[in-house]
């Protein structure tokens, strides 16, 4: 079979560089050349992968790829190439039409913004990354794309930095915690690309070498490998601990924290998982560790929805929820309910981000029926996926399943009570100032109707059509699981729908108190304070340093004093 749009995927990623290259040329003003340009190369972007999602929905359609070398240093050589796969294909499509999606709204929402051109031209960065990580055949290219991915998103988190918020303050700790995980990631490439055989780290080599090896040699590589791929994920979904800096994310322009923790920069972390996947499951004691630190994170987070008084902290943190669960369901096997979980996740986030805000009947039914999809209450998608991963998870451990409900029930009351607020009118001009009244636009009315028909037609798909695209989507040694028949059989899928029920009666008679409530009680600043996780880092981890620097310092201007006296 010819693969003439496979061959050409290579220009997906670089569409949106082009674009970037284009707007930051730009620079402030042309506010009506950086719309077209932007949005003109997402399209494409768009364009080119539906088309080679189409080619690969043929029945006889084999994967694609192809790389070259790009540098050779001894026995080292380090190559650039992509791949398509069924899989690859999916997301392409997801992450170019959540982006379009996105860049249509930040056109009306920044349109009295003179440096609208330069966001663009970020976003069009930040594009230029998920899409390359993605089509990415070897764990090299992935790590430098992925540094570029995180790069662009502080770029875009401090786009208002010269304007008086209160989380500015937090962007510089945020991108150090970025960095940090990049930087664990750059050293597992360096073990891979040491140990591995011909010093390869594409991931089909990876794949072959790990899946099913024992030896003393792949277990000690496996273990540094997956410890250092496990900081680089937590610190870029910001697990537990790296979750101190999330309301940094808050004080970006609103399209930014849609795209940015909306989900997108979540989906090249679960990515990744699933690639290491066979890494990951030589080291499974490690492993272990990582779905515990996904259960705290989910437990935390659900707690921080519930004692947030902002509409967007809560939004926030039940992302990060709905993340840590993902992570779950990737890391122990559930792949491909994972994958299209997760693509609906992102569209859903998005879309909550997008409607918050406003106050017309299309945008509060397209809120509501995101949040109903949050829930995933059948039949609206995602209730089969979420259905499949909570499975997954009572197969490895009941105790796990039942953790993330419990978790997921409590950020359903937080969304519940949140719905309750967003569709009941302001009661007051605090409470108005609040939800920050703006003009709904007509593209505010596409993007609510958009999110209504997707979810609906995710819904049909699900219904009839899972088992055929859980089978489509093959991800390495991994096939769908033919043992989920019908989630109605299965006893972890009920306790799951009667939690969800209760969960929405208490959200329901459950007032939530706004930013405009000025009284707090001892609970809720606690929660405000993020458990004061980041005072106890602080003494832990920074203070002793400070005193210890303090005293060398010390130390040294008196032996310089002794010294300097006994020459004299």
């Amino acid at each position: 079979m010819t693969h003439l749009y496979s061959q050409s995927a290579w220009l997906i990623p670089l569409l949106p560089f082009i674009s970037f290259l284009f707007l930051i040329a730009l620079g402030k003003g042309n506010q009506l050349a950086g719309k077209l340009i932007g949005i003109s190369s997402l399209f494409l972007t768009l364009v080119l992968s539906t088309l080679v999602l189409t080619e690969r929905l043929d029945a006889n359609a084999t994967e694609y790829n192809h790389h070259f070398t790009w540098l050779t240093v001894g026995p080292y050589a380090l190559q650039i190439g992509f791949e398509i796969t069924n899989t690859i294909a999916f997301l392409l499509v997801v992450i170019s039409a959540i982006g379009l999606l996105v860049y249509i709204y930040a056109a009306d929402y920044l349109s009295n913004d003179e440096r609208a051109t330069v966001l663009f031209g970020y976003l069009s960065l930040l594009m230029f990354a998920l899409l390359g990580l993605t089509i990415a055949d070897n764990l090299f290219m992935f790590y430098v794309l992925w540094d570029i991915a995180g790069i662009a998103a502080w770029l875009l988190i401090t786009f208002w930095v010269d304007r008086p918020l209160s989380h500015h303050r937090l962007a510089t700790p945020t991108f150090m915690l970025i960095k940090l995980g990049d930087v664990c990631l750059l050293l597992a490439v360096v073990v891979l690309l040491f140990y591995m055989p011909d010093h390869s780290v594409n991931f089909t080599m990876i794949q072959n070498v790990f899946h099913g090896s024992g030896s003393v040699v792949t277990m000690k590589v496996a273990i540094t490998a997956t410890l250092l791929i496990i900081v680089a994920i937590a610190s870029r979904t910001f697990q537990f601990p790296f979750y101190i800096s999330t309301p940094a994310i808050a004080a970006a322009p609103l399209p930014v924290y849609a795209l940015v923790f909306g989900g997108m920069m979540a989906l090249p972390a679960i990515f990744l998982v699933i690639r290491m996947l066979p890494v990951m499951e030589v080291a499974a004691s490690l492993s272990s560790i990582a779905i515990w630190f996904a259960i705290v994170t989910m437990l935390l987070s659900a707690l921080l929805a519930l004692g947030t008084k902002r509409a967007s902290h809560t939004l926030i943190y039940l992302a990060m929820n709905q993340i840590s669960f993902l992570l779950l369901g990737a890391i122990t096997g559930a792949v491909q309910a994972t994958v299209l979980y997760s693509s609906l996740f992102v569209f859903v986030q998005t879309i909550l981000y997008l409607t918050y805000r406003y106050n017309s009947r299309w945008t509060k039914i397209a809120f509501v029926a995101a949040a109903l999809s949050y829930m995933a209450i059948p039949p609206i998608a995602p209730f089969w996926t979420k259905s499949i991963i909570l499975q997954q998870l009572w197969e490895e451990k009941p105790s796990l399943a039942m953790l993330a409900i419990v978790a997921s029930s409590l950020t359903f009351i937080a969304l519940v009570r949140l719905v309750r607020h967003i569709v009941a009118p302001p009661t007051s001009d605090t409470e108005a100032l609040e939800r920050r009244q703006e003009p709904v636009t007509a593209t505010v009315q596409v993007i609510s109707l958009v999110t209504i028909l997707v979810i609906a037609a995710w819904t049909m798909m699900e219904m009839f059509g899972l088992q055929k695209v859980g089978a489509w989507l093959e991800v390495f040694q991994y096939q769908w699981q033919e043992w989920f028949v019908s989630p109605w059989q299965q006893p972890v899928v009920w306790i799951n729908l009667v939690a969800t029920v209760l969960a929405c009666v208490v959200g329901f008679s459950w007032k939530r108190q706004t930013q405009a409530a000025q009284e707090s009680n001892l609970v809720e600043v606690v929660v405000e304070r993020q458990f004061y996780t980041k005072d106890i880092l602080y003494y832990l981890l920074v203070w002793p340093y400070q005193k210890l620097g303090w005293l060398l310092i010390t130390i040294t201007l008196l032996l310089v004093l002794w010294y300097g006296k006994g020459l004299l």
